[in-house]
């Protein structure tokens, strides 16, 4: 449990990254790193939680909790990068 708790954690850690990359306009190479280690971490987690499935592993309320407000914040966070970067290719799109 854990390991999944670190893992979300370092997911939402790449998404704030993100996030402040496409405001301020990094470049496309270490977006693109970032990107990368995004689908990694969510790979690493898929293959955790298929572990704990396998293994039967019950979840306490609170550690359910803070699963649900790591999601939460990473989904949060993807969606700010997403509008962020829609916003920056309509202003190149206009000039």
């Amino acid at each position: 449990m854990q390991q999944l708790l670190e893992t979300l954690s370092e997911l939402v850690q790449t998404a704030t990254k993100l996030k402040e990359a496409s405001a301020t306009g990094l470049a496309k190479e270490e977006i693109e790193a970032l990107q990368e280690r995004q689908a990694e971490l969510m790979h690493r987690i898929v293959e955790i939680d298929q572990k704990m499935a396998a293994d039967n592993v019950q979840l306490t309320e609170d550690v359910q909790s803070k699963i649900t407000a790591k999601l939460k914040e990473f989904q949060m966070l993807n969606h700010e990068f997403l509008e962020q970067l829609r916003d920056r290719i309509s202003i190149i799109r206009f000039f």
